[in-house]
């Protein structure tokens, strides 16, 4: 059951309900003991899972109208047969349906990966929902491939880096293009990104920071997990006071919340995943959390669903 107890534990660290259906063939190693052991432990910590509010310092834009627009639709269908067996390969008679070759999804997909795996606690919004209260509360804006863009999208960005944000843009052409996908005339950010071919250019907009790529750095993260961008983003977020909030070797993700007077920390281990053995080894973790001064921490609590109680 590790498996299916990451899975939920990564939709309850985002704050989403789980449910599961049992389905022929597809939970048969999920049986009630899991449910029952899962399902108790949200119940203790209902209001603390549910009711917290997000204090990631960093967020990832994620825009349905630029999925749409830059990953067009391939000829063919699901591979279901075992000749010839390519295991990469889940399209018939190409490769173009992994994230690894869609334009946008592979670029939004490898920078939330990188955020995570970097250990900076990370929250993702539909770009529809996003305005200028929300973005208040990051200091770090991840912007993938947005080749099509508004004046009044660009418009809440730039209030964003102007209150001092830093705000990470990607992709060979962004805003480029209208909402409806028409070339504009001057693109939205041709002000900022003259000489940005290779090398990230870095413009200073009020008292934040806009960093260009021109290239798709998600995508190339993750297809080669270059440490290129490590180099150059990590150091620009620490001069925002955006730092791991662990140790980097470790593979976990840390997501934090707020619930009344209470911090709310989960930590999801996914260090076993992809070896051969689908049991999680155990880690000795350090946390480094930022907290406010002149607040005293009366108590830490440790909950686990596989432990009774909290230590």
């Amino acid at each position: 059951d590790p498996d299916a107890q990451l899975v939920m534990a990564g939709a309850i660290a985002a704050q989403n309900n789980p449910y599961d259906l049992r389905v022929p063939r597809m939970t048969t190693t999920v049986g009630m003991e899991f449910r029952s052991m899962m399902y108790r432990w949200i119940e203790q910590h209902t209001k603390e899972i549910f009711r917290s509010q997000s204090v990631a310092p960093a967020v990832v834009l994620y825009s349905e109208r630029n999925r749409d627009y830059l990953d067009t639709l391939y000829i063919g269908g699901k591979v279901v047969s075992d000749s010839p067996p390519m295991r990469d390969r889940q399209w018939l008679g190409m490769k173009g349906g992994t994230p690894q070759e869609l334009e946008y999804i592979g670029d939004y997909r490898g920078l939330s990966m990188f955020m995570y795996q970097h250990q900076i606690p990370t929250d993702i919004y539909p770009f529809s929902r996003v305005d200028k209260k929300l973005l208040s509360h990051y200091k770090v804006i991840v912007l993938p491939y947005m080749m099509t863009l508004t004046e009044s999208e660009k418009a809440i960005l730039l209030f964003a880096v102007e209150q001092g944000d830093t705000l990470i843009v990607s992709g060979s052409e962004p805003g480029t293009r209208d909402e409806k996908g028409r070339i504009l005339e001057t693109g939205l950010w041709d002000e900022f990104m003259e000489n940005a071919i290779d090398e990230p250019v870095i413009k200073s907009v009020g008292t934040g920071r806009i960093v260009f790529w021109n290239k798709q750095i998600g995508r190339d993260y993750l297809k080669r997990h270059d440490n290129t961008i490590s180099n150059t983003l990590m150091p620009l977020m620490a001069d925002t006071g955006v730092i791991p909030w662990t140790r980097e070797k470790d593979r976990l993700v840390v997501q934090p919340y707020v619930y009344k007077n209470k911090m709310v920390i989960h930590v999801l281990n996914y260090s076993w995943v992809g070896a051969l053995k689908n049991q999680p080894n155990r880690l000795s973790l350090e946390l480094s959390v930022p907290w406010n001064s002149g607040k005293k921490i009366q108590q830490i609590t440790q909950s686990e669903p596989q432990f009774d109680g909290d230590v």
